[in-house]
């Protein structure tokens, strides 16, 4: 799934967060979504609505009437034209009208007549969010089939510092993606391992390998999205994850088969998405290796346990997926791990090919089921390559 063409409606109450929504128009119209901006007058005081119009490149409504000019159904042609409506930052006021029907000024109203996907992302301070009645109103919110997400804990306008915060527009994006997106995977548990592992050989250096974690965040989004209950295991990575998944960071191989070991019994689906070191030092130095006068340095491996096969193994009914980067001979490599490790899909992938592979946010992959049927896929955006993986490997 992509949101190209995707008609995404912002609605923007007044409150210190609306300066962030500039960048959620940003990113939104960068994946191509025609994007519009309807403000309450007092969002106007914190940003005007001509910097939304140059954002959009489309009008921006912030009153009911407009003088000389025909407005008698203006709320209900915006209804019409939107696909997804957002309210971001949504505050206590707004909150609570929408909770109970109220409709007295633009964005109110469009919302009433709006019969689409809606998402409250809400921003206020502390005391604010914690009040019994905001978080009342929020939950018949959601009865009625809002998407109401979760605020961030950090520092707030007013000097304070715990919940309240605007989630980054990443999170609001995400949540975009889930409420336009058939729940084909709905209450299917999903246990998906990524990121880099990391093997320390003193207190200072460690090994470890390129992998960002964009391509396992894509694939926990996209699952998340699908209506999956989702387990992510990750090394060390920055990607930011949807609030409702849960995640277990971890930092080496021992660490990551202990706890998916743990996880995935109870799982529907495993994908091994992460880079897990083959090989890791026999031992760990307790102070920092100095260098010397010697021109190397001899460092003995052992070899990590395969996770992958180790859970394969035990599959059961469980659907279960790997990835094979290659280099060379990839799909004759991608074959044999498929086939030794049991496995039943592999999807393989070469980081030499440009646009595909580490710390790229697109990849160029094909998948093969345990038949040696072959798909190819073409360059695509991680998170869209992810929606269309799952769809496949989910038919199982």
């Amino acid at each position: 799934m992509n949101l190209k063409s995707k008609k995404i409606l912002i609605g923007i109450s007044g409150g210190i967060a609306v300066y962030k929504v500039c960048e959620l128009v940003r990113q939104l119209s960068k994946l191509d979504c025609e994007v519009r901006v309807m403000m309450t007058e007092s969002a106007t005081k914190f940003v005007t609505a001509l910097t939304f119009e140059t954002l959009t490149n489309h009008e921006v409504i912030y009153r009911m009437f407009k003088p000389g000019e025909f407005t008698s159904t203006h709320h209900i042609d915006w209804a019409d034209w939107a696909d997804c409506l957002i309210i971001a930052p949504a505050t206590a006021n707004i909150i609570g009208k929408l909770a109970n029907g109220l409709s007295d000024d633009i964005v109110t109203t469009v919302t009433c007549a709006f019969a689409g996907p809606k998402i409250i992302a809400p921003a206020m301070n502390s005391n604010m969010w914690a009040n019994p009645i905001v978080q009342d109103n929020l939950a018949k919110l959601a009865r009625f089939g809002y998407l109401c997400m979760p605020t961030e804990i950090g520092d707030l306008a007013c000097g304070w510092t715990g919940a309240g915060r605007l989630a980054p527009y990443q999170h609001i994006i995400q949540y975009v993606y889930k409420s336009m997106n058939k729940q084909t995977l709905n209450r299917k548990n999903v246990v998906i391992s990524s990121g880099p592992t990391v093997e320390d050989i003193d207190p200072v250096r460690f090994l470890s390998n390129r992998s960002s974690g964009k391509m396992g965040n894509a694939l926990a989004t996209a699952a998340w999205a699908m209506g999956a209950n989702v387990t992510l295991v990750s090394g060390p990575t920055n990607e930011l994850f949807p609030f409702e998944i849960d995640i277990y960071p971890v930092r080496s191989a021992a660490d990551m088969e202990k706890t998916i070991g743990q996880l995935v019994k109870t799982s529907d689906l495993f994908i091994s998405a992460a880079a897990v070191a083959d090989y890791k030092p026999k031992s760990i130095a307790t102070d920092k290796i100095k260098k010397t006068a010697k021109r190397s340095l001899n460092l003995e491996l052992a070899e990590t346990t395969d996770i992958l096969a180790k859970i394969a193994k035990e599959k059961g009914k469980r659907t279960v997926v790997g990835f094979a980067l290659e280099t060379t001979k990839e799909l004759q490599h991608a074959k044999e791990k498929l086939k030794k490790k049991n496995l039943d899909y592999i999807i393989v992938n070469n980081p030499k090919i440009d646009g595909a592979g580490f710390e790229t946010d697109t990849n160029i992959v094909s998948l093969i089921d345990r038949k040696g049927k072959k798909t190819d896929l073409p360059k695509l955006g991680k998170l869209e390559l992810a929606f269309k993986l799952l769809e496949m490997v989910s038919k199982k």
